[in-house]
């Protein structure tokens, strides 16, 4: 993996896009340092438009999700409004 040869390196880690999904891996690799997240997403569309909770901001923090899994629940109507095929 990527983020175990920068590691080997001295590399830092950083995700990009899907800030719901990258905290996680920032949060378990010894150098990841940073998550590019997009604090609004109504100007510019991305996955959490799509999530029934946004990921919390605490001190300039992103705060890790509890909940099981990737901590992410989707909005169904949400999915539906942007669906090209229907959510089933």
């Amino acid at each position: 993996m990527a983020g175990t040869v920068c590691f080997e390196y001295s590399i830092p880690v950083a995700s990009h896009a899907w800030a719901e999904i990258g905290v996680h891996m920032v949060a378990v690799t010894p150098n990841g340092k940073w998550v590019e997240f997009i604090p609004d997403p109504m100007r510019v569309f991305n996955f959490s438009v799509l999530c029934k909770r946004p990921l919390e901001v605490r001190n300039g923090e992103l705060v890790l999700p509890k909940e099981p899994g990737l901590g992410v629940e989707l909005d169904e109507k949400v999915v539906e409004r942007y669906s090209v095929d229907g959510w089933q």
